[in-house]
C-alpha cells in the first residue's frame, strides 16, 4: 500500500499528462484505498506528498499559488512556524488577493478556520509586508471575526473543482445522484447488465477518443461516483448529438454489448445534465 501511495503522487507531482484529468486520477486512487486530503498550510509542501495512508495535496496544485509562491509560504511556515488564520499569513507572506482566495476555497485553511466564508472574511484583514520586506504587525480589534453561515457541502465542491480541478473527498455525481431518475444506474451497476439489456448511465465524460477523425466511432470514458464506463457513439450517432457530448454532464441511452471481455454501452441517445460545477473539460483524442 505504501508504494501505492508513492504512485499516485509521483503521477500528481508529474501533471499535466497521460490520458485522463487529475479527478479521474484521484478517483482510481480512491478506489485502491489511497485517499487524498485537501492542501493544508500548516502541513502541506509546496508539492503532493505521502502522509501516513493518504496523498496530501501540495499548495502549489491550488489555481492562482503555483509552486514558486506555494515555496515561499513553506519557507515562511518553517523558520517562523504554523500560521494561525488567514490573516496571520497575510501579514507574514503578502499573497497576492486571489491566491488566498484560492487557497480558502481549496480548503487549505480548514485546519485553523473550518468555516471558509469566515477565512474569506478574516483574510481581508490581514496587514501586507511593506515594500522594503518587513513584516506588519496584527492590529489588535476588539470586533473579531463575525459569525457566518458556511458555505454548502455543494458549495465547497464547486469551489474545490474550481481552483484545484478535483474533489477530494468526493465526486459531482455525488450531488446530482438525488435528482436523477430510478432507472438511471451507476456505472457500478453496469457489469451486471446482461447483453442488449436497454440501459441509462449518467456522469462526466472524461476522455473522448476519435481514432478515424471526425467521421468515425467515437469512444466516451464517462466517470461517476461509482467507477467509469465506455460508451461508444457509432457515426450517425454522434453527428445527431455532438452538442450534448460537449456538455459537462451526460446522461446516456443505449444498449449493452460485450467483446473481447470488455462491457460498453452502445448510444443511441443522449442527454444534457446542468450542472454549475465548473468541471475541468473532457480530453479529446483526434
Amino acid at each position: 500500500m505504501f508504494i501505492t501511495h508513492r504512485l499516485f503522487t509521483a503521477l500528481m507531482n508529474n501533471q499535466p499528462m497521460g490520458f485522463y484529468p487529475v479527478e479521474t486520477l484521484k478517483e482510481d486512487a480512491r478506489r485502491f484505498g489511497v485517499p487524498f486530503l485537501n492542501p493544508d498550510v500548516n502541513r502541506s509542501g509546496a508539492r503532493c506528498a505521502p502522509d501516513g495512508d493518504v496523498v496530501l495535496l501540495g499548495l502549489g496544485l491550488v489555481k492562482d499559488v503555483g509552486e514558486a509562491s506555494a515555496g515561499a509560504l513553506v519557507q515562511e511556515r518553517e523558520e517562523h512556524g504554523p500560521y494561525r488564520s488567514a490573516a496571520d499569513l497575510v501579514r507574514r507572506t503578502g499573497l497576492k488577493p486571489q491566491a488566498v482566495l484560492s487557497l480558502v476555497m481549496a480548503g487549505a485553511f480548514d485546519g485553523v478556520t473550518p468555516n471558509r466564508r469566515e477565512a474569506l472574511w478574516d483574510a481581508g484583514l490581514g496587514i501586507r509586508p511593506g515594500r522594503n520586506g518587513q513584516r506588519a504587525f496584527a492590529i489588535a480589534g476588539d470586533g473579531g471575526v463575525p459569525a457566518f453561515d458556511d458555505f454548502s457541502d455543494e458549495e465547497k465542491m464547486m469551489g474545490e473543482y474550481r481552483v484545484m480541478g478535483l474533489y477530494p473527498k468526493g465526486h459531482v455525481m455525488e450531488f446530482v445522484r438525488p435528482r436523477l431518475r430510478p432507472e438511471v444506474l451507476p456505472a457500478a451497476a453496469v457489469e451486471a447488465a446482461r447483453e442488449g439489456d436497454c440501459i441509462t448511465v449518467a456522469g462526466w465524460p472524461v476522455a473522448r477518443q476519435h481514432p478515424r477523425g471526425k467521421s468515425g466511432t467515437v469512444f466516451v470514458t464517462v466517470e461517476d461516483e461509482t467507477g467509469d464506463v465506455q460508451l461508444i457513439l457509432w457515426p450517425r450517432v454522434f453527428a445527431r448529438f455532438r452538442r450534448e457530448l460537449d456538455s459537462r454532464l451526460i446522461v446516456a441511452h443505449g444498449t449493452i454489448s460485450r467483446w473481447d471481455g470488455t462491457t460498453n454501452v452502445i448510444v443511441s441517445r443522449l442527454e444534457r445534465l446542468q450542472t454549475r460545477a465548473p468541471l475541468p473539460s473532457a480530453h479529446d483524442w483526434r
